[in-house]
C-alpha cells in the first residue's frame, strides 16, 4: 500500500470511464514527472486517474478543470484521492 503524499494540482480535462469499473482520469494539459514513492519511482505520465465519488466527478467529464487532491501509489500507478475541481 503505498503512503499519502502532499497536496498536488494539475489542470487537464476529466474523462469519464471507458467501461463499468474503470476510474474517471484526468487527462494532463501538458505531461508530467510523478515521483516520491519508492514502489512507483518516478513516472512521466499524460494522464492520471481520480478516486472518488463517480457522482462528484460525472458533472465534470469533457470539461477542462483545475484538480487538486492527495497524490498516491496504491498499486503502483499515481493517482489522485480526495480531489477538488474548478472548471478553468
Amino acid at each position: 500500500m503505498g503512503s499519502d503524499f502532499n497536496y498536488c494540482s494539475y489542470v487537464g480535462v476529466v474523462v469519464a470511464p471507458r467501461e463499468q469499473g474503470d476510474q474517471y482520469t484526468l487527462k494532463l494539459a501538458s505531461p508530467v514527472a510523478l515521483s516520491g514513492d519508492a514502489d512507483c519511482g518516478q513516472q512521466q505520465k499524460d494522464e492520471i486517474e481520480l478516486w472518488d465519488e463517480p457522482s462528484k466527478l460525472k458533472p465534470y467529464a469533457g470539461k477542462m478543470v483545475a484538480v487538486g487532491g492527495q497524490l498516491d501509489c496504491p498499486r503502483g500507478g499515481y493517482v489522485l484521492r480526495s480531489v477538488t475541481l474548478s472548471v478553468k
